[in-house]
């Protein structure tokens, strides 16, 4: 992280932004550059959920996107809300990678009723994601039944399958 901090923005080929580095440490920076790294197109998303840093934000958890397309908050809310959790605040930041335009949007968000941190664990984290995403691109309905993914542990595929034999 120290060699991240002495190479000046032109040699990572980033530019974050003022309010970016303001709200962020460098090791945040870095593990954020190395997602959008792995970005492949327009479409494509990367995510972080994470426990949040500093011990006044009130949020439970925090969940980056990260990609190369447009979002707009709200396309994004009823995805989220779909999932159960409740929004509390989002904060957008844009940056230049060698040349292209990449968004990260920062969301706090409260956990549902009756579910504690020790709920969220990793493979619950990537559930969560892997069905926000399914959800956002068009791959699964981003109905109410989606809670199920994290009330119930279900896969956003099988929350499919539960629609279409609720349907039929």
């Amino acid at each position: 992280n120290d060699a991240a901090l002495e190479l000046p923005a032109e040699d990572r080929g980033v530019e974050f932004g003022e309010a970016y580095e303001a709200a962020h440490t460098a090791k945040q920076a870095v593990a954020d550059l190395a997602m959008a790294n792995q970005l492949t197109g327009p479409d494509d998303l990367r995510f972080a959920l994470y426990k949040p840093d500093r011990a006044d934000d009130p949020a439970d958890l925090r969940f980056k996107v990260i990609t190369r397309g447009v979002m707009s908050l709200s396309r994004v809310m009823p995805h989220l809300d779909a999932l159960g959790v409740t929004v509390i605040d989002e904060r957008p930041f844009h940056w230049d990678l060698r040349g292209e335009s990449v968004s990260l949007f920062d969301f706090g968000f409260l956990l549902p009723a009756g579910q504690t941190l020790a709920d969220w664990g990793l493979p619950d984290r990537e559930r969560f994601a892997d069905a926000f995403a399914a959800s956002y691109q068009g791959r699964a309905h981003g109905g109410r039944l989606n809670r199920l993914v994290m009330s119930a542990g279900l896969t956003w595929v099988e929350v499919t399958w539960l629609r279409a034999i609720a349907r039929y």
